[in-house]
């Protein structure tokens, strides 16, 4: 990467879309090489900790599915999507999904609405795209 702040134009947000496997060492590896890069970070089987929360940078707002602090002892977190601080947080809101493998997101500015769904599909069903 050069020196040089990466430079967001207003017609194009940058989505990165990964599964770090449950790995700390593989989310640690993504937050420190392509994170300043993405607007949006889509992430599936994150890696989360006894307190049940996922590791992110200053710069990074975690979105959970919507009823992650209520139950994450009982239902494992499979989606979670990192927003930059690059776009306003007036900008964005996160979406209520009722499925603990969903996280969404929709972005509004001059190019209109942009909903952004993060979806674990585990290979036994597809029921979060239910």
């Amino acid at each position: 990467m050069s020196g040089k702040p990466y430079e967001r134009t207003q017609d194009r947000i940058k989505v990165m879309q990964l599964n770090v496997n449950k790995s700390d060492l593989c989310m640690h590896d993504l937050l420190h090489s392509a994170a300043s890069e993405a607007d949006i970070l889509a992430i599936q089987e994150p890696y989360i900790d006894f307190l049940g929360r996922t590791r992110a940078l200053r710069h990074l707002h975690v979105v959970y599915p919507t009823r992650h602090r209520d139950q994450w002892e009982q239902v494992t977190t499979r989606s979670v999507i990192l927003v930059n601080s690059r776009l306003l947080t007036d900008s964005w809101t996160a979406l209520d999904v009722e499925h603990p493998d969903v996280t969404a997101v929709q972005i509004v500015g001059e190019f209109g609405t942009l909903r952004i769904f993060n979806i674990y599909n585990d290979c036994n069903n597809d029921d979060a795209i239910n």
